[in-house]
């Protein structure tokens, strides 16, 4: 674990200042790495120049690359996204509706239900015109509902 700190710090240095990496292998077979070289039997390899280029942040030059080859978005065209959004909102409200009315009248034409004309007398409707109006209002929910 201290090995991977150390060498995540280690990696990261030559952000903060240019410094020297030595990495070297110690008695007990123990990899490690400093900014200074050790004292004593242990021969250090200099990874100064592997480690140099690691973690660089060129984000900032990306993103103007991307920029210049993809321009900003116009006011015109973030007009028209904002539209093509209010109306998807309007197309989402409208399709809650119809599919709770759907729902509704599917509950009532399954239940116990007469019917009743325009001039408010009661009529009846056959089994087989019943299931038609239940299977289009089905429809109905399958559209405005899924």
């Amino acid at each position: 674990m201290k090995t991977r700190l150390g060498l995540l710090v280690l990696v990261a240095l030559p952000l903060w200042a240019p410094a020297e990496v030595y990495r070297w292998v110690d008695e007990n077979g123990k990899v490690h790495f400093s900014d200074r070289k050790p004292q004593g039997k242990a021969a250090a390899e200099d990874i100064s120049e592997a480690v140099s280029k690691t973690n660089i942040d060129d984000s900032t030059q990306q993103n103007q690359k991307l920029g210049d080859v993809f321009p900003k978005e116009t006011a015109a065209e973030k007009a028209l996204r904002q539209r093509q959004t209010q109306e998807r909102q309007t197309r989402r409200q409208q399709h809650d509706k119809d599919c709770k009315r759907a729902r509704k009248l599917l509950d009532v034409l399954r239940g116990r239900v007469y019917f009743v004309d325009e001039n408010g007398q009661p009529y009846n409707i056959s089994e087989r015109e019943r299931k038609e109006r239940e299977a289009k209002l089905q429809a109905e929910i399958n559209q405005y509902c899924g």
